[in-house]
């Protein structure tokens, strides 16, 4: 296990970005639901993730 996944509890998601949307899931549930938000709004947490 990756050190990154073991300092998250084993807790990870994947990204899919595409030119208007990103979609994120559960890596344990590859075929359970997506969340999928405008490239924008992406913008906005990634911005809110930085400043803590």
């Amino acid at each position: 296990m990756p050190a990154a996944v073991r300092e998250a509890g084993g807790e990870c998601v994947e990204c899919a970005i595409t030119s208007t949307r990103a979609h994120v899931r559960d890596t344990k549930k590859v075929g359970g639901p997506v969340v999928t938000v405008t490239g924008s709004a992406w913008g906005v947490f990634l911005q809110a993730l930085k400043r803590g």
